[in-house]
C-alpha cells in the first residue's frame, strides 16, 4: 500500500528506524553477562554509598563466583570498605554517590597490607573490570 502523503511516508521510515534502535539496545542490555556485571557493580556501589551490605546482592554474587569469592569474609570486607570511603571524605564535603573510578583510586591508594586486608573487595573489583572489558 503506497503512502499516502510524503509525511506519511518518512512517518514509516521514522517509526521503523526508532524500533530498531530499541530493539537493538534492548538486545545490548538484555544480555545475561551484563546482568551479572550490573549486580556486581551495585555490590560495591551500594556498600561504598549506604555503608550496609545488601543481601540479597551479596547472596546472587557469592552464588555465582562460587569459590572465588567467600560471603563471611565479602560482607565484612565491604563494610570495612565503606567505612573507609566514608573517612575519606573532607570534612565539609557534601556525602555524595561514589562512582567505581572513585573506588578504584581508593583502592589503588592503599598500602598493600591494606589491600590483602581487603583481598575478597580486590577479587570483586577485579571481577567488575574484567566484566567490563568483556562487555566492549
Amino acid at each position: 500500500m503506497p503512502p499516502e502523503s510524503v509525511e506519511d511516508y518518512f512517518r514509516r521510515i521514522y517509526l521503523e528506524a526508532a524500533d530498531s534502535i530499541v530493539n537493538c539496545i534492548r538486545d545490548r542490555f538484555d544480555q545475561e553477562g551484563y546482568k551479572t556485571y550490573s549486580k556486581l557493580q551495585q555490590l560495591l556501589l551500594k556498600t561504598c554509598n549506604k555503608q550496609h551490605v545488601d543481601e540479597e546482592l551479596l547472596n546472587f554474587v557469592c552464588d555465582f563466583y562460587g569459590e572465588d569469592l567467600r560471603k563471611g569474609e565479602l560482607r565484612i570486607q565491604l563494610e570495612i570498605l565503606g567505612e573507609t570511603m566514608k573517612a575519606t571524605l573532607e570534612p565539609n564535603a557534601k556525602q555524595s554517590e561514589r562512582t567505581l573510578p572513585e573506588v578504584v583510586d581508593h583502592m589503588r591508594g592503599l598500602s598493600p597490607g591494606n589491600r590483602e586486608i581487603l583481598s575478597q573487595v580486590c577479587t570483586l573489583i577485579k571481577l567488575i573490570l574484567v566484566c567490563m572489558r568483556q562487555m566492549q
